[in-house]
């Protein structure tokens, strides 16, 4: 199916990208990529290991996105203080994406990114 997005008046750039991310075709079938699942789940294992060691409190958030066939890992932190810096720099180096920063409410989010954790076969 054609959208023509040039004759489209959009408010902001975001509405148009989720107007565009709705209009992608739906894939039928999609499995998980055990590999890269299996790195996710490790790195989270880890993370929870680390702020236990660090006596840090904070919930970790493990995301889907079947839209973009990602996986992430969140969480909000009052204070981040690495013990291990080899430790924590092995469990980043398997995603494939990383961040950390500040928030307005004076929290830290930290959020750890896997791309093609499912896989689309039909």
């Amino acid at each position: 199916m054609y959208h023509n997005y040039e004759e489209e008046n959009y408010d902001d750039a975001l509405n148009a990208l989720l107007d565009f991310i709705n209009h992608l075709p739906k894939d039928k079938v999609k499995m998980i990529n055990f590999e890269q699942y299996k790195n996710m789940m490790q790195t989270a294992v880890e993370l929870t290991n680390l702020l236990v060691e660090a006596n840090e409190q904070g919930e970790l958030e493990i995301e889907i996105r079947d839209t973009f066939n990602m996986g992430s890992i969140s969480t909000e932190l009052d204070d981040l203080l690495v013990m291990n810096t080899k430790s924590f720099a092995a469990m980043i180096e398997k995603a494939d994406n990383f961040e950390i920063y500040p928030k307005i409410n004076g929290k830290i989010q930290m959020n750890i990114t896997f791309q093609s954790v499912l896989k689309t076969i039909a």
